[in-house]
């Protein structure tokens, strides 16, 4: 029983070490005006690092998402490209610092992904609604109730527009993927789920850096 314990507990450890050299990866691109403080070098590296990695992963899927399904080329290379512009908000924090605009430029980014997707799938019907829930939750790690409320404000002008484009029939079901409307709903869901899970356990790691 002592083996398998030794090696489940060498692999986290293993985990661990291996996260933390991705992370120190990020510290040449955190702004020099954070770097004497920890906890703002911790909050700038993890919001510049997770923004590279989703910005350019979305660009990295638009060949395969067009060789799968050529018919909705410009629906897919349209989404995955808005997602791509997390790129430029990450290189602009890393410039400038300011990481309170680069949480609410972020959260139009994302508020222009649900929108894009939901008035393509539905409408007010669309398993991406959800999704506009995303923006201010992620805005949490900021540590700032103004940036909070910012992001809130931007996903609810995005919810407003996308009730304006389904009652004024803007939106439209182009777009239908395998599986029933509840196996999507659920999906997004789970989605929607994992993504603040990320956002907990990252605020979790904030208070915890802030206390030490």
């Amino acid at each position: 029983m002592m083996a398998p314990a030794r090696l489940r507990w060498g692999c986290v450890l293993r985990n661990c070490e291996i996260r933390a050299a991705l992370e120190r990866s990020f510290d040449h691109l955190v702004h020099s005006s954070v770097v004497d403080d920890p906890v703002e070098v911790d909050r700038h590296r993890g919001f510049i690092g997770s923004h590279l990695v989703s910005g350019f992963s979305a660009f990295g899927l638009i060949p395969p998402a067009l060789a799968i399904d050529p018919s909705s080329a410009g629906f897919s290379a349209t989404a995955l490209s808005i997602l791509g512009l997390e790129i430029l908000v990450a290189l602009f924090v890393s410039r400038t610092g300011r990481l309170a605009q680069g949480y609410l430029l972020s959260a139009c980014i994302l508020s222009m992904l649900a929108v894009w997707v939901t008035v393509h799938t539905g409408g007010l019907g669309s398993f991406a609604v959800v999704w506009l829930a995303i923006a201010p939750i992620e805005a949490a790690l900021s540590g700032r109730r103004s940036t909070v409320a910012g992001a809130a404000l931007i996903s609810g002008a995005g919810f407003l527009l996308t009730v304006f484009l389904t009652l004024s029939g803007g939106a439209s079901r182009a777009f239908v993927f395998a599986g029933d409307s509840t196996t999507m709903n659920f999906l997004a869901c789970v989605v929607a789920l994992g993504y603040a899970s990320g956002v907990a356990i990252g605020i979790e790691r904030r208070e915890r850096a802030t206390s030490l």
